[in-house]
């Protein structure tokens, strides 16, 4: 291979629109997963209520799921994410916010950051501070679930993944190179987009941090919550399960 085509980068989700991320993830078995939670969120919750918080819930797709058990509110990040998963849950609140300094005016029965979203954090300092924030959010008796990035042991450095989804209007590939450098998983994630009007290429690079158990529990702990950590989870990366005690 004698040349390499070099694509525009881009921060983050800028340019991920909802239809695009849910081309990537159509395969995602968000439906299975949400039964999960409603029964994890229903066997161990003790608030009394059934009032849920997702933090960076994306396009919204668990949401859509636990909504017919739950009531259900959620934030992200991305403003891309945000207007996806409002057309999606257009009777739910969903805001644009961060997970270190959200404030949605009141609490909740269970909050969840799922899809290891929380490794986007980086650092431990931020990990507190975000757990902190959400036991802010979470009523006594309630839970917090968080899902994490991958184990260091269960990461192959230089792993290409590769995903891809289409529908009548639009055509989406994603390949992406993992490298792991230290505690930072840096994924250069290449995103081929085919519409009508051609093919446009661009490139995010996601850097999420390998978190261990103990600084979870210890992230938990300083937020005032118990931990129990289940090691398979919703899909292999672990389920850090917090509750709030009850008054």
């Amino acid at each position: 291979m004698s040349e390499i085509v070099r694509a525009q980068e881009v921060p983050a989700y800028t340019m991920m629109t909802g239809e695009i991320y849910d081309l990537i993830y159509a395969d995602k078995d968000y439906q299975g997963q949400a039964a999960k939670l409603t029964e994890l969120i229903d066997s161990n919750c003790e608030s009394g209520g059934n009032r849920v918080l997702e933090a960076a819930c994306g396009t919204g797709t668990y949401m859509q799921f636990l909504d017919p058990h739950f009531s259900v509110d959620g934030f992200d990040l991305s403003a891309e994410q945000v207007v996806a998963a409002k057309k999606r849950l257009p009777d739910a609140r969903i805001e644009k916010a961060d997970m270190l300094d959200f404030d949605m005016g009141g609490q909740y029965d269970a909050v969840l950051c799922l899809f290891s979203s929380i490794g986007y954090l980086k650092t431990k300092e931020n990990l507190d501070k975000a757990i902190a924030n959400m036991a802010k959010h979470t009523l006594p008796g309630g839970l917090v679930i968080v899902e994490p990035w991958l184990r260091a042991e269960d990461i192959k450095p230089g792993h290409i993944s590769i995903e891809q989804g289409k529908n009548e209007q639009l055509a989406v590939q994603r390949m992406g190179k993992l490298v792991q450098k230290g505690t930072i998983s840096s994924l250069a994630m290449h995103h081929m987009i085919g519409t009508e009007r051609g093919i446009e290429h661009f490139v995010e690079t996601h850097e999420l941090a390998v978190y261990t158990d103990e600084e979870f529990t210890d992230a938990f702990h300083k937020a005032g919550l118990s931990i129990e950590i289940d090691p398979e989870g919703l899909t292999g990366r672990r389920l850090c399960i917090g509750k709030k005690p009850a008054q």
